[in-house]
């Protein structure tokens, strides 16, 4: 007997064990005491300990509700799921649900909603864990157990920690949304654009339709002409602030600071957006330039070009959104460290909406512009990224229907020279012959020679053309007497890059100007660093040209 009873207690150990030991199984013991000698028992047990095992090692919990006693059984790894602090393997149901404080969870209401022909379900909860103070998701699958003969019944559930998936399915759901967000933005984008390249394109291709079609007297060619003129330089500026904004987003700008006579500059926009008023006919519009009595903040160590740019923005969309009144502009002491630029008008004003996006051309919103409140392009996008660059910061204050004003800070940091001018000669003077001077002229492109061929038509100069890098080093090595030469960048062959250098190796006494497309700023840092003596962006401005040829002519 004796034997007996300790085979009996050993079985009754190895079911607690193994989770067999169920409540609302009263007779459990008895079951597996009759069959404590059998073979099938053993296998059973050893099947048991697999499951357990398995449990854990997927860390998936088990739990066994019986609603009668209002008990659930609970395996170990779902009390380490929930961090339950128990050393039983059982809780009251009530004090389950005070876990789930967020879910309310109610097993009973989803027992009710089960039947014999719909006998599982699944369902999700979640709770804070103390652990790390994180919410975690709980995902349990559902079956209804019913006891054989009797009308009692289990429902066992299977717990899984969904957590990190639910996070990663956030995440991905983000994803998915900011790439939407950004292709519905790259569409409005490049449509944008469109609209505004075709729009100087259609004048410029149907002015010149006329003048070529039409019997025009020479005042309205004139007129047609400088309409297509203009709109070139339109369109051509556009161009510009495509590729400048493209540098600004992989972040490649440059910014080259030198000492800048502040006076000068903004008198030079002024000169420049007085004859811009007349061009657009707004005679209703007063133009004002404000600069500060203080002598000693005439001059600073800046970017001249980047401030002028910014300058020129703002200024045009002064002009674009103004009718009547004024537009003044200047800068100032904003602090003793910090100069302040503003320009400011008698517009038509910014919505409290627009100006959210009024800096960002990539998150810009289109409705929250009205017909008359036309957006403003790439510029402003520009301007702030100059702006910041620069080390200051760029904002509006704006009411609608009364106008804005647009300020800008930079650094204060004092220059004490100016910068030389760069050299023109105007095309309509009397040219200087240089008819003992030899151009030697390296462009693949035969529309550009000829065009470079007219402009030099009255000096008498005479010109070589080569159309690749190569012709242009051998005819170097061969002709003794090349005075000058006007390089393309961009060729077959060779580049002008190399071309460049390699004839500075055997003719450093010729002067070289780089004409190029290339048209940012460390592109001309580019080629100067390749050795060239010059350079000028097409599409080249001729007087510009003809000045720095005369400058290396030494006249």
């Amino acid at each position: 007997m004796k034997k007996g009873k300790d085979s009996t207690s050993n079985i009754q150990s190895k079911i607690k064990k193994t989770g067999a030991d169920i409540p609302g199984k009263k007779d459990s013991y008895l079951q597996f005491r009759s069959l404590k000698n059998s073979d099938k028992f053993h296998s059973e047990i050893k099947i048991l300990e697999l499951y357990k095992k398995a449990f854990l090692a997927s860390r998936t919990g088990l739990w066994l509700f019986t609603p009668k006693d209002n008990i659930v059984w609970l395996s170990d790894e779902f009390i380490h799921l929930l961090n339950l602090k128990t050393d039983k393997n059982q809780i009251n149901i009530d004090n389950l649900k005070k876990i789930v404080t967020e879910d309310k969870i109610s097993l009973i209401d989803i027992v009710s909603k089960l039947s014999n022909k719909n006998r599982k379900t699944k369902f999700e909860f979640s709770f804070t864990d103390d652990r790390n103070n994180k919410q975690q998701v709980i995902l349990c699958h559902i079956l209804i157990i019913k006891d054989r003969g009797k009308n009692s019944s289990h429902i066992l559930g299977i717990a899984v920690d969904i957590s990190d998936q639910k996070h990663f399915e956030e995440q991905l759901a983000n994803a998915k949304e900011k790439a939407e967000e950004s292709d519905r933005i790259k569409t409005t984008f490049l449509s944008n654009i469109s609209h505004e390249i075709r729009t100087p394109m259609n004048a410029i291709i149907g002015f010149n339709e006329l003048i070529n079609i039409g019997d025009l007297s020479s005042e309205r060619k004139k007129e047609y002409l400088t309409i297509v003129k203009n709109k070139s330089k339109h369109l051509l500026s556009l161009i510009d602030d495509i590729t400048e904004l493209s540098k600004f987003e992989t972040g490649e700008i440059t910014i080259n600071n030198s000492e800048t006579n502040l006076v000068k500059l903004f008198n030079e926009l002024y000169e420049e957006y007085n004859k811009e008023l007349n061009t657009l006919k707004k005679q209703n519009i007063e133009l004002y330039l404000k600069l500060p009595a203080e002598t000693g903040i005439s001059i600073l160590y800046s970017d001249p070009g980047r401030v002028y740019q910014v300058m020129e923005y703002l200024l045009d969309n002064a002009l674009k959104f103004t009718e009547k009144g004024y537009v003044q502009f200047g800068y100032e002491m904003k602090d003793s460290r910090h100069l302040q630029f503003f320009v400011k008008d008698t517009g038509i004003g910014i919505t409290k909406e627009a100006q959210k996006y009024l800096f960002n051309r990539f998150k810009i919103k289109e409705e929250v512009y009205n017909t008359k409140h036309r957006n403003p392009g790439l510029g402003l996008t520009i301007s702030r990224a100059i702006v910041e660059n620069l080390g200051g910061k760029i904002s509006v204050e704006s009411v609608t229907g009364k106008g804005s004003t647009f300020y800008f800070t930079i650094p204060f940091n004092k220059g004490e020279k100016t910068v030389a001018e760069e050299p023109k000669l105007n095309y309509n003077e009397q040219r200087t012959k240089w008819s003992d001077k030899v151009i030697l002229i390296a462009e693949d492109d035969e529309v550009n020679f000829r065009f470079l061929e007219a402009i030099f038509a009255d000096t008498q100069v005479q010109l070589l053309h080569v159309v690749d890098g190569k012709q242009a080093i051998e005819l170097c090595k061969t002709i003794g007497k090349i005075d000058l030469i006007l390089m393309d960048i961009k060729m077959p062959e060779k580049s002008g890059y190399e071309v460049i250098k390699e004839i500075k190796k055997f003719r450093s006494e010729i002067p070289i100007i780089a004409q190029t497309a290339y048209t940012l700023k460390e592109d001309k840092a580019k080629c100067i660093a390749a050795g060239c003596d010059d350079y000028i962006s097409k599409p080249i401005d001729i007087e510009l040209l003809l000045g720095k040829i005369r400058k290396y002519f030494n006249e």
